[in-house]
């Protein structure tokens, strides 16, 4: 399998892209965002563009057309880079910093952690029906770790939150792969697009 390349996006452009996320969702932020596109793209169900943009970009479309555009296409993109990060044979690549987007896990605070689980548990709330009713007990114990996480880290109501914290690329990857399991093995990353 081809392997997981890091965030292809520079810093001006991630900065660009929080602040209209921002601008126009005030609850939203690159960060948040990515982390509701992992959840997105990891689901069963296939969603278009047209369903998830408004949750993200919130009144994106009172704005000028040429913002929407390079808002939509730079979201798209983004998506794209997850979707390569998930389907490689790599540890999953988060996006947890816009300074620097490649930092790993162990190298950010744990506020930015929360945001990203935030925007996990996001999708999760959007869409309860992909994972909420299963019944195997470990999605929906995997599936509420993202909601523990982002209620509760940095607080003293965990123990071992670095473990916790280190759990979450298994965590993301094997949800994945639970959903995408027969689309996973061997598949080459240049067939992604083909997906949505």
């Amino acid at each position: 399998m081809q392997k997981s390349t890091a965030i292809k996006t520079d810093f001006t452009e991630l900065k660009f892209l929080d602040k209209v996320l921002h601008d126009n969702n005030e609850d939203m932020s690159l960060i948040k965002a990515h982390g509701f596109l992992t959840a997105l793209a990891s689901f069963p169900t296939q969603h278009q563009p047209h369903e998830w943009l408004p949750i993200l970009a919130g009144n994106l479309q009172a704005n000028n057309g040429a913002t929407k555009r390079t808002t939509h296409k730079a979201l798209l993109s983004l998506y794209q880079q997850i979707k390569v990060s998930l389907y490689s044979d790599q540890e999953f690549k988060f996006l947890l910093s816009l300074e620097y987007p490649n930092l790993e896990l162990r190298q950010v605070r744990y506020s930015n952690v929360q945001e990203w689980c935030r925007g996990y548990c996001l999708a999760l709330v959007w869409q309860d029906q992909q994972w909420l009713y299963k019944e195997q007990e470990y999605i929906t114990n995997a599936c509420a770790t993202f909601f523990v996480i982002a209620d509760l880290l940095g607080s003293n109501e965990i123990s071992n939150q670095d473990l916790l914290v280190n759990s979450l690329p298994e965590i993301v990857k094997s949800l994945f792969v639970y959903w995408h399991g027969s689309d996973y093995v061997g598949m080459p990353t240049n067939n992604i697009k083909e997906l949505h």
